[in-house]
């Protein structure tokens, strides 16, 4: 039980920083060019990342359950 509450965790925390990091598109849109391109490619890092995170979190339930 113990394991699934700690995976439901690391998924909510990884689901709210890609919801975050979508959210910042807008403003990274609105930087001048140079400052774009390096915003933009950071986003994209930290959006594979927590998207990594969600997936990741499940794999331990797949023994637990």
């Amino acid at each position: 039980a113990l394991g699934i509450r700690i995976a439901n965790y690391k998924a909510a925390v990884g689901s709210c920083h890609v919801f975050l990091w979508e959210k910042m598109q807008p403003l990274l849109m609105s930087l001048p060019e140079d400052e774009r391109t390096l915003a933009l490619t950071f986003q994209q890092d930290a959006l594979s990342l927590a998207s990594r995170q969600v997936r990741s979190a499940w794999h331990p339930t797949d023994f637990i359950a």
